[in-house]
């Protein structure tokens, strides 16, 4: 069994076309993370907008397929009553809150920020995490660790908040940093992270520092039950995400995991992968992820 923790769909991908490319890919549940129109577009004229339509869509999504699909809205923190929309989404069958002030992308024209728009232990952002660890609702957080303010302000979080459920995608932004993975993973027993990348150009790097860290290996065999398999696939209608495209990149991820080399149809090379034991890739591929969400 294979189950995608993170990925992202366009409110004009509806159910059946989901769950026919999520079948092709060899995905039987995902968790669907919201979005805003510039994460959907990567167009900076967008920004951080429409999410409230995405939210409704993935809980939508959830709703009717709650054997495969999982919801996992997301907030702006300027918004006023942030507490009572997790109560909100919660109650329309959330499986998970997802949270970007801790991405560190900025407006290509204006060079405001799109997503860090206040510091992550900001006195707004606060009700939403007590909330969230009273409802025991895991929150994927993204965060580039490798910020020194960004990072201050996310161990703030962490010492303060104990029993709050985070999940700190991409490996925790630390690839190049595996001393500052292992510290939180040995730190914070409520934080997990995830094997995604994101973009191509992300995923071929990281990939690569991936194949080349024997520390990272050793890393992922001994916290195994701490990370989620994911892939961070943008899934919309435009004309080159086919199934296959899908497909390939799901397989390139598990090959990560799961093979001491690979190779990729999605870059048409090989790579070397991190060639986990049975126990480990099975924790990582499906368990981790039922536990995290029981």
């Amino acid at each position: 069994m294979l189950a995608d923790s993170h990925l992202h769909v366009g409110g004009e991908v509806k159910g059946r076309t989901l769950l026919s490319y999520m079948d092709g890919a060899g995905l039987e549940r995902a968790m669907l993370l919201g979005s805003s129109l510039f994460t959907l577009t990567l167009d900076h004229r967008d920004g951080f907008v429409n999410h409230s339509e995405n939210n409704t869509h993935l809980l939508r999504l959830g709703r009717s397929h709650p054997d495969r699909l999982g919801a996992w809205p997301t907030l702006d923190p300027r918004e006023p009553q942030n507490s009572w929309r997790v109560r909100s989404y919660a109650e329309q069958g959330a499986t998970g809150i997802k949270l970007y002030v801790g991405h560190g992308a900025c407006n290509a024209f204006t060079g405001e920020p799109i997503f860090h728009v206040c510091r992550i232990d900001d006195d707004c952002m606060l009700p939403i995490y007590e909330t969230c660890a009273k409802l025991h609702l895991p929150i994927c957080l993204h965060v580039n660790c490798g910020r020194a303010a960004y990072w201050s302000e996310l161990l703030r979080v962490l010492y303060r908040y104990h029993d709050l459920k985070l999940v700190i995608p991409h490996f925790a932004l630390s690839t190049r940093a595996p001393d500052r993975l292992r510290f939180l993973l040995e730190r914070f027993p409520n934080v997990l992270t995830d094997t995604s990348f994101g973009q191509d150009e992300f995923l071929l790097a990281g990939s690569i520092r991936v194949g080349q860290s024997a520390e990272l290996r050793e890393l992922v065999s001994a916290y195994s039950e701490r990370f989620l398999f994911a892939t961070d696939l943008v899934l919309t209608d435009a004309a080159h995400k086919t199934p296959q495209w899908m497909a390939d990149r799901v397989e390139h991820y598990r090959s990560m995991l799961t093979a001491e080399q690979y190779w990729s149809k999605a870059f048409q090379r090989t790579f070397r992968g991190l060639a986990l034991p049975s126990s480990a890739s099975h924790s990582i591929m499906c368990a981790n992820l039922d536990t995290l969400c029981a």
